[in-house]
């Protein structure tokens, strides 16, 4: 705890895992005092001897912070183990505090590659989209050349076939 913290025995030594850890259970008094007088009410209430002389645990997992000098929080992994006897009292515990400062570095770092990731894909999708709409455009504008022109040719020779239909008329009449 204290390589963890960065703190000295003076400011850790008497104090409880509360000043140190923050677990919402932890706010008015040790999650260790609590689970001890929890269990051992609970063994009282029971009345009865468990048959097994070997101490069992109770584990407890979170993630929570520790505060460290200057108030620097710091991520840990936090195990809880009650150790209990035959008849289910406590008899000690076991907290192991684990710190993850990397992992939620890795975590965070994982977090904005996935998004990075995510950009780039909606990007690669914009792009193939605008390259299917500027083909479909090159299509559009090849099929419109190819009707465009014989339809030009035949406004544009309209004139003369008025004065052909008239000059045919008049040979006629």
């Amino acid at each position: 705890l204290q390589r963890m913290t960065g703190l000295s025995q003076e400011p850790v030594a008497g104090k409880s895992c509360s000043d140190f850890i923050r677990i919402p259970l932890c706010r008015d008094s040790c999650l260790f005092d609590m689970a001890v007088e929890k269990v051992n009410s609970e063994a009282e209430e029971m009345g009865t001897e468990a048959t097994s002389t070997e101490a069992f645990l109770s584990p407890i997992t979170m993630e929570t912070e520790l505060e460290g000098r200057n108030g620097v929080n710091i991520p840990v992994s936090l195990y809880l183990a009650l150790l209990k006897d035959h008849l289910g009292r406590i008899v000690g515990a076991v907290c192991v505090c684990r710190d993850i400062t990397r992992i939620k570095k890795i975590e965070k770092m994982n977090e904005e590659l996935s998004r990075a990731y995510k950009e780039l894909q909606e990007t690669q999708d914009q792009l193939i989209q605008s390259e299917k709409m500027a083909s479909l455009g090159r299509l559009v504008a090849g099929a419109a050349h190819e009707l465009n022109n014989p339809i030009s040719f035949i406004y544009s020779n309209i004139s003369h076939l008025r004065s052909y239909i008239q000059d045919i008329k008049t040979v006629l009449d």
